[in-house]
């Protein structure tokens, strides 16, 4: 398991959250692949993607969770965030359960082995403005986007907060 991965599992197991309940996909320590599909129907041929983490309550996903600790290319990021936009399903346990209608997708990106002089940050500033706006003329289920950005000892010192 990849250092920030483990973090941010943490950090959701150890969150009292009133939205709903951490799900871990294998990258971030859980027991199974969190599975994103198109339909309702579990197959290859429907499963779009695959996510790091998860919040869910009252069987519906809210939060989808993907963290990127060394791909924050513009196309990776947007790669990501669109195939969780295209999907209305996900897989626990061997059943399907819908994706709320109003979910938002949060990007977690590991910016320590970013120089100074980099522009990534503010291609991700412009990335979060343009999703957000793109999101919002798609339809789908996925209506919310974030990025959060930073190192380990950053995201260590994120405050836990209720959800």
């Amino acid at each position: 398991m990849h250092p920030l991965h483990k973090l941010i599992a943490q950090i959701l197991v150890g969150t009292e959250m009133d939205s709903g309940e951490p799900l871990l996909g294998k990258d971030c320590g859980g027991d199974q692949y969190i599975q994103l599909f198109c339909n309702d129907r579990v197959a290859r041929a429907s499963r779009f993607c695959s996510i790091d983490a998860a919040v869910w309550k009252n069987d519906e996903l809210k939060i989808i969770i993907e963290i990127e600790e060394s791909d924050i290319r513009p196309i990776a990021l947007c790669g990501k965030a669109f195939a969780s936009a295209l999907v209305s399903h996900f897989i626990h346990k061997g059943v399907s359960y819908p994706i709320a209608s109003r979910a938002t997708f949060i990007q977690i990106i590991d910016a320590s082995k970013l120089s100074s002089r980099s522009s990534k940050l503010d291609q991700c500033r412009y990335l979060l403005e343009s999703i957000r706006n793109t999101l919002s003329t798609i339809g789908g289920s996925l209506r919310g986007y974030e990025i959060f950005h930073g190192d380990i000892a950053e995201f260590e010192n994120v405050p836990r907060r209720h959800t």
